[in-house]
This record gives structure tokens, sequence and C-alpha cells, in this order.
């Protein structure tokens, strides 16, 4: 039978708390395990692994969600910054994150999870055009917009083919933002066209 002051139960808690060896490689004789796991418990030491932290991405409120002072985050899986809930991180973008829980004075850091981050859509504001119905014009128009002409269908804004267009007459004019790679298209700025007398 082993005790805490068995030379073989001293060698594996000073090969454990070294790095050495893991608690699950020690030896299963007699009891040596479990004065093992006594000794390291009573200096602090916990034996069994850190799992990894179960935290989840919110990319739409570009949050970590789970995340707390006891864990870590990283950009790279290499540079480390402590989690503190008072300076969040940016997590704006196309980002890839890593978090894992902190080293102790006692006990690795846990192994990461990688959290993906993307950009979010963003919905540009209508646009600011206007029209002279009097004049038959449309002032604002740039190339970022589209336009549908009598609910035709959405075409993309060309100078020379916009200003081709006769206005004259009863018309209705939706002119949006175009949406692009990213981001949807906003919400239409309706300009009416009426027959003038």
């Amino acid at each position: 039978m082993f005790n805490k002051n068995s030379g073989l139960v001293k060698i594996w808690v000073s090969m454990i708390l070294l790095g050495t060896y893991t608690y699950a490689q020690c030896p299963n004789l007699s009891n040596l395990r479990e004065i093992i796991l006594e000794v390291l418990l009573s200096v602090g030491y916990d034996p069994d692994p850190i799992s990894v932290p179960n935290v989840s991405a919110d990319d739409n409120l570009n949050q970590i969600i789970g995340i707390s002072d006891l864990m870590e985050y990283s950009f790279d899986d290499v540079n480390y910054t402590i989690y503190d809930s008072s300076n969040l991180p940016d997590l704006s973008g196309n980002l890839t994150v890593y978090v894992r829980v902190s080293a102790t004075s006692i006990n690795l850091a846990s192994l990461p999870t990688v959290l993906i981050f993307t950009i979010n859509p963003v919905t540009p504001d209508a646009p600011d055009v206007t029209n002279d119905d009097s004049l038959n014009t449309v002032s604002g128009m740039t190339t970022l917009m589209s336009y549908d002409l009598d609910s035709v269908g959405y075409v993309v804004y060309d100078e020379t083919t916009f200003n081709a267009i006769d206005f004259s007459g009863n018309h209705t004019l939706l002119v949006v933002v175009s949406a692009t790679d990213i981001n949807l298209c906003s919400l239409p700025t309706t300009l009416t066209f009426t027959t003038n007398d």
C-alpha cells in the first residue's frame, strides 16, 4: 500500500506537476493512483484536463456567448488576450476567433473553441433623389442606384440610358441604392410624375 510519503508517489506527483506525464498515464498499481490524486488535489492541481470552453458566436451581434473572465481569446491562436467584460473585443468583420480557458499557476490552458464571425450586411438608407414633375426630370441619381419605371423591373442606373427616358405623362419611378456583395438594397424612394396641363 502506498502513502503520501512513498517514493513512487513523490516521483509521480513531481513528474505530473512538471508536465512530464499526466495523471492519466499514472500506473494502476494498488492504491497508487488514489494517493497521487489525493496529493495533487491537496496542492490545488486538478488532474482532469480542462475541457474546451462551451462558447458560441452570435454573428449578428458580434459577441461571444458564454465567455467569462476565466477565459482568453486570440485572432491567430498564438497571441491570447485575457477576456475583460469591461473592454469587449471588436468582432465585426470576417474573423476567426479562438477562445480557451486561461492557464492557472498549476493548470495549462484548455484547447480552444474556434468561432467564425462574418461581415454583417447593412441596409442603406433610401436614396436622396428628387423629381421635378413640371420639367419631367430627376436629380440625384448615381451609378450606385437602380430604378424601376412603372413596375417593369429594376435596372442599374446608366446616365445615357436614364437621360433618354421620357417622364411626361403618368409614371411611378422607384429608386433604390443597389445591393452589393454583402449589403442589401435600400428601401425605395418613390417619385411620381403626372400628366402636365
